[in-house]
């Protein structure tokens, strides 16, 4: 049944040589418009696109929240055993070198915050404050982490999960870009690269993980022939030697050069890329600002580490 508007009301009641109004000679109209409404028993929230960060990315929680800064100490070996006699008196001499990478830590902000009045009426009546407003400042939080973990800021001198500098870029696929590829030459494409990658790290760090713009997903989501029911992606698991999960994540549509599609091929392990938190949404007491009392909240973060960029491999041109 359609709708009655306010015009409707009053043409009838027009009609009726009635004034429809209070003492104070208000017009009530749009009253009688409001009852006709009906309010719904469900109340929607608005939907964000899911944080997938922290599921493609392991969290690494040992920073301590008062740390400035976090430092990663390195060792490596130096020299090289030769073949010789007991005779000898040179034995090449093997030693350790030891070095340091060193990222400045940020703080995360955000705050919500009650009114005088807000506060009387919830004391007067007894209703508990509502506390979305509490889970939207902690939402608007996990977003920027999200952010972070996928492609950092450079305003801090961060750089994440999609656009290290220290991580190779490959453009196109082995192959060429799949939209112009047969469905076996695109899982031909696919098995190349998870065995290119592992080669390059010698055996020691096998990529477990392909993360694929919708753009590329897409293309391997399809059926693999007329009386085969896997799809490109199916069969390419089933045959991958390393790679376990291959998903899209929305962001790398635009995460490769110049805001073109960018995959990520990478060891998943944490101590080959983490993120780094002192502590995640933290609320401070509330502050008295004129006529509100806001609550700041704050996270630390150190940021997204590669600790080993040559376990992963950027492509693009899909």
């Amino acid at each position: 049944m359609a709708s009655i508007s306010g015009q409707q009301i009053r043409n009838a009641l027009a009609a009726m040589n009635h004034e429809f109004k209070d003492p104070r000679n208000n017009d009530l109209t749009h009253h009688v418009e409001l009852e006709l409404e009906q309010a719904l028993a469900t109340a929607f929230d608005t939907e964000y696109a899911p944080l997938w960060g922290s599921q493609f990315v392991e969290i690494d929680n040992s920073l301590a929240m008062w740390a400035e800064s976090w430092a990663r100490i390195w060792y490596d070996e130096g020299g090289a055993a030769k073949l010789g006699s007991t005779m000898q008196d040179d034995a090449p001499r093997v030693d350790i070198v030891k070095s340091k990478e060193s990222q400045n830590t940020v703080i995360i902000s955000a705050s919500y915050g009650w009114s005088i009045m807000e506060l009387q009426r919830a004391a007067a009546t007894g209703v508990a404050l509502d506390t979305r407003k509490q889970q939207a400042v902690i939402n608007a939080i996990n977003r920027k982490i999200d952010e972070l973990i996928l492609s950092g800021d450079a305003n801090v001198n961060y750089t994440g999960l999609s656009n290290d500098a220290n991580v190779l870029l490959t453009n196109p696929p082995p192959g060429g870009a799949w939209s112009g590829l047969t469905a076996q030459q695109t899982v031909d494409s696919m098995l190349e690269m998870e065995l290119g990658q592992n080669n390059r790290t010698l055996d020691a760090r096998p990529p477990d993980t392909l993360l694929l713009p919708p753009t590329a997903f897409q293309l391997i989501h399809k059926t693999y022939g007329v009386d085969n029911g896997n799809t490109i992606r199916d069969l390419f698991i089933q045959n991958a030697a390393f790679v376990r999960r291959v998903a899209q994540w929305q962001k790398l549509e635009t995460a490769g050069t110049g805001g073109i599609p960018r995959a990520v091929l990478y060891s998943s392990a944490s101590d080959t890329v983490n993120f780094k938190v002192g502590t995640l949404a933290t609320f401070l007491p509330p502050q008295a600002r004129n006529f509100e009392f806001v609550v700041p909240v704050y996270a630390v973060v150190g940021g997204t580490e590669w600790a080993r960029p040559g376990a992963g491999q950027y492509f693009e041109g899909f």
